[in-house]
């Protein structure tokens, strides 16, 4: 793993966990938007064939507990279709040899599994929130990222924190405009005279 201070990766494998709390307000850190940051500056994501399903999922959910609105499920699957990200074509025929394997090695989800099996063979850092699969990958010594302890690490088995009540931050600008409105006073619409 790189020591901290170090530059980040190029390329890293990404799952949702991460890729999810860049548009969720109160879940980014500046460790996850570092790595957004590396995206839009020349980066590389791979992810696994199932990482669309799982981030559709999560905005389909978020939508019928009316957290999301379609329209920003739309502009955000716009803006992640602009970020360099590849999807893994050997992640389904691998699934079940090399993943399902890790994954009962390791007591991951198959998802799970078939991350940590793109990281291991690609050589490359994994991006993740979700403790289970850091511990695994830590294990195994593919390096995680952002490095260091994850305040917002989540189980898989467990609902994603933030989700409830929160809209949806939909770019960058927004993201970042977004997190820093959250934190001062709303302006009064029509102040008094």
């Amino acid at each position: 793993m790189a020591q901290q201070g170090t530059p980040l990766s190029r390329e890293l494998v990404l799952d949702s966990s991460v890729t999810l709390s860049w548009f969720f307000a109160g879940e980014a850190t500046a460790a996850t938007d570092a790595l957004l940051d590396l995206l839009h500056n020349g980066g590389q994501a791979i992810v696994p064939a199932h990482w669309a399903l799982e981030a559709c999922n999560i905005l389909l959910m978020a939508e019928r507990h009316k957290r999301w609105t379609v329209a920003e499920s739309s502009h955000f699957l716009t803006i992640l279709g602009g970020l360099p990200i590849e999807t893994d074509p050997q992640t389904v025929p691998r699934a079940a040899t090399a993943s399902m394997e890790l994954a009962r090695s390791l007591g991951l989800t198959l998802s799970a599994g078939a991350s940590l099996e793109l990281a291991m063979r690609r050589n490359l850092p994994l991006a993740t929130l979700d403790k289970e699969l850091r511990a695994a990958s830590l294990k195994t010594g593919v390096p995680c990222l952002p490095e260091g302890p994850c305040p917002l690490a989540a189980s898989a088995h467990e609902a994603r924190p933030g989700l409830e009540g929160r809209k949806a931050i939909v770019d960058r600008q927004a993201c970042l405009s977004r997190r820093g409105a959250e934190r001062s006073p709303a302006p009064v619409e029509n102040p008094p005279a």
